[in-house]
């Protein structure tokens, strides 16, 4: 009887404390934007920190929201920029860069756009190659950059869009 209760005991803790250590620990995805380019680069500046430069961006970058039901939209790509960049120290983390049929994964920083020449400009961390792609700085065609951003990424967006007066409102969510 007592070896069944320990048992017993055993699953209940084993199963309890990583689904609540996921929970803590985890930031869950509520929107999705995806940022197609006609070409891109990486320059490697140390050890695996990047600057990414995605040329033939479009001005206004599609996304999806997920609360509840999925919703999809436009937000203007320099109102995006503009917003993230209002905030100093906001990292994306996990954007996932396909290009040439291969996947990485990044953490994004500054975020610079230039509507002129129809590009932005990231500071990327490399944080997953599970491939083992070579990264080269020769130019690639096509990338696609999927953008998954947590609550506290857009809850912070969002308010610098609403005080910045910037076109596109607010992500995510509005009050």
């Amino acid at each position: 009887m007592i070896k069944r209760l320990l048992a017993v005991l055993a699953v209940v803790v084993l199963a309890v404390i990583p689904a609540t250590a996921h929970e803590t620990t985890s930031a869950r995805t509520v929107l999705t934007a995806v940022q197609r380019a006609d070409s891109g680069q990486l320059t490697l500046v140390e050890d695996e920190t990047y600057t990414l430069v995605l040329e033939g961006v479009a001005e206004a970058l599609p996304y999806t929201r997920a609360e509840g039901r999925v919703r999809a939209a436009v937000v203007s790509s320099a109102a995006f920029a503009e917003a993230w960049a209002a905030e100093e120290d906001l990292t994306l983390e996990g954007a996932v860069l396909t290009y040439n049929g291969e996947a990485l994964v990044f953490d994004l920083s500054q975020p610079t756009y230039d509507a002129l020449a129809g590009t932005y400009t990231y500071t990327a961390v490399l944080t997953k190659n599970a491939a083992g792609v070579e990264i080269t700085e020769e130019a690639f065609s096509a990338p696609t950059l999927f953008l998954r951003q947590s609550e506290t990424f857009v809850a912070a967006l969002s308010e610098n869009m609403m005080d910045l007066g910037l076109r596109g409102g607010c992500l995510y969510p509005c009050e």
